[in-house]
């Protein structure tokens, strides 16, 4: 049964667009306290490791970010994949989302952001696609 009045969420990777409006609650993770940390779990769609410390502090200040932003002083924002291959010998592959812009908005516990920039897999730096995707989630 869809439940997408807890969360959806879209990805465009390299120019394929994911749809997330079934996620499996069961196996996503939601953790909101000081800090925002999300694992969202999509069957055969990539999963979402996001990562955003400090947010209530960060979000009063600001709603745009540069990524990587290690000039906040904290631990950076991050945002990585999990990618299903069907290539010989391997049956998943990590991504990093390394540069770009995220826009992020906390309201009534619901976060809904935006990110558009570049990234690819986690062991070959050389290899750069485009990546965007928002989120819209009850946390």
């Amino acid at each position: 049964m869809k439940n997408v009045s807890k969360g959806t969420m879209k990805l465009v990777l390299d120019g394929k667009t994911y749809v997330y409006d079934n996620i499996d609650w069961e196996k996503s993770r939601v953790k909101y306290d000081d800090d925002i940390s999300l694992s969202l779990v999509q069957e055969r769609m990539p999963q979402l490791k996001f990562r955003f410390p400090d947010v209530k502090e960060s979000l009063t200040a600001q709603n745009n970010f540069k990524l990587p932003d290690i000039h906040r002083g904290k631990l950076p924002i991050s945002i990585n994949f999990i990618l299903y291959l069907k290539e010989e010998g391997k049956s998943r592959e990590a991504w990093t989302f390394r540069t770009g812009e995220l826009e992020a908005h906390l309201k009534n516990d619901r976060l809904q952001m935006s990110f558009e920039g570049v990234g690819g897999p986690s062991l070959d730096a050389t290899k750069i696609y485009p990546i965007s995707g928002s989120i819209n989630i009850q946390l």
